[in-house]
């Protein structure tokens, strides 16, 4: 078992390291790239209280990150290593999940190469983000969990504990999943004592945030009040379903909407087929159940329905539809054709850096010296600063421009950004919306500006300055 566990870890760390430098640069990555460069330059480990930057608390991933550019890699390059060796965890892990719980190994390879397959899933296990470490910290905190509560053992509840509070160290995310690891020891009295003061001791320090001055903490992303919590709904998870397994780059007019609703069902009838006995001696599928109950309400009504917030929950699902596929192997040998069938377009998509020469092409049409203001910068000053260039680039980011967009904008001779976050600059909340939005604001600040180049992902606008402005 542990054999094939290393071999799964060297085949996804080549696949995922051929891919590293191939990989389109989302912004969140730059993002993250560039907290953790000001982190390795300036200094700041201990300062999680002082820190204003979203993309650094909670901080563990920016920490490692920087460690590898002190030692002189690429920004960029350093988010993506931590990443690929995170996330090159996550199919053995799968597989010895699989296994310890009496599933087979044939379904433990079946939800390995399924999370491989899961476009997503790749694109994420290669980008400098944190979607897929704290992944792999919660499943390897679920895999010591599981020895804790079948063989009594301390130490295993200990390494679970260490490995839960690295996880909510990388992304505030996997706190809704406490309940279960609290439950799983309820019996275990001694263990649950172990594993909560253990867990308490190294989570406080991000914690005790929450109780002091701070901009951002553990409960930012569902107690800031620029979201607007409207209600349930259901429409975009099945949206972003499809999206994770790749349907939206499939060529075929309508096939995406078919194969969405093929895996949908795939993976309903796998989870009715688990058998009633199952659920008791199965601890995976109870894990993953419960899982799942928390999660993807809390989704359907979370406002930002971004795609990837959606990955635990397939992440989860593998084990109910390997533990199936694996008795019908013939149907599982498809199911996979269909999968990569769709996976390979997504995958060529997530590999087009096109946009960078577009950043560059832009730059060249700005004067020396010219104030650029972007509301999305980073990922334009890393392609800048790779071209040779160093355009005057000012930040004009949503939440500190909030209230005062006219400020932002037009103390600059240049404004580089998309309709979405141009309208978001004047709007109070997420999602967005007349009521929200200052839409005659809006409408005045686009009279004033020049359209000069458009590309996909941005339009490069001249400025016009009022005439106090310009002096």
């Amino acid at each position: 078992m542990k054999r094939t566990a290393l071999i799964l870890f060297a085949a996804a760390l080549l696949i995922h390291g051929v891919s590293l430098p191939f990989m389109n640069i989302p912004y969140d990555e730059a993002a993250y790239a560039w907290t953790a460069q000001n982190l390795a330059r300036d200094g700041g480990w201990f300062d999680l209280y002082g820190k204003s930057d979203l993309f650094f608390f909670p901080p563990l991933f920016n920490y490692i990150a920087a460690l590898f550019i002190k030692i002189g890699l690429d920004r960029l390059y350093a988010v993506r290593l931590v990443t690929t060796l995170f996330s090159s965890a996550i199919p053995p892990l799968l597989y010895l999940l699989a296994v310890r719980s009496g599933l087979t190994a044939r379904a433990g390879l079946i939800a390995a190469a399924l999370w491989l397959l899961l476009p997503w899933g790749w694109h994420l296990s290669v980008v400098g983000m944190v979607e897929t470490p704290w992944l792999c910290c919660l499943l390897t905190a679920v895999y010591f969990l599981q020895n804790a509560v079948e063989r009594s053992s301390r130490r295993d509840a200990i390494l679970s504990a260490l490995a839960f509070a690295a996880a909510l160290w990388i992304k505030e995310t996997p706190l809704g999943a406490l309940p279960l690891f609290l439950f799983a020891l309820r019996k275990e009295r001694s263990l649950l004592a172990i594993w909560g003061a253990v867990f308490a001791v190294l989570s406080l320090p991000l914690l005790a945030q929450t109780l002091l001055p701070h901009t951002y903490d553990l409960f930012f992303e569902v107690t800031t009040p620029l979201l607007w919590w409207q209600g349930f709904e259901i429409d975009p998870l099945l949206r972003n379903w499809g999206l994770l397994h790749g349907a939206s780059s499939f060529p075929v007019p309508g096939w995406s909407e078919t194969f969405t609703l093929f895996t949908l069902a795939v993976t309903a009838l796998c989870v009715i087929a688990v058998p009633r006995d199952q659920w008791r001696d199965r601890f995976i599928l109870r894990f993953a159940a419960g899982f799942l109950l928390i999660y993807l309400p809390f989704f359907m009504f979370f406002p930002k329905k971004f795609p990837y917030y959606l990955l635990p929950v397939c992440l989860f699902l593998l084990f109910f539809t390997a533990r199936r596929l694996a008795q019908i192997p013939r149907f599982a040998i498809l199911y996979g054709l269909i999968l990569l069938l769709f996976a390979v377009p997504s995958l060529r998509q997530f590999g087009d850096r096109s946009d960078e020469g577009s950043f560059l092409e832009a730059f060249a049409l700005v004067e020396p010296g010219a104030r650029i203001a972007m509301t999305l910068p980073r990922k334009a000053e890393y392609v800048a600063e790779k071209g040779g260039l160093r355009p005057l680039i000012v930040p004009a980011e949503w939440v500190d421009c909030v209230g005062r967009a006219d400020e932002c904008i037009f103390g600059n001779d240049y404004l580089m950004t998309d309709p979405m976050f141009l309208m978001m600059l004047y709007c109070r909340r997420w999602p967005m919306g007349p009521e929200s939005c200052d839409l005659p604001a809006l409408t005045a600040a686009k009279e004033r500006l020049t359209p000069l180049l458009k590309r996909p992902g941005f339009t490069l606008y001249r400025v016009e300055k009022t005439s106090a402005a310009a002096q």
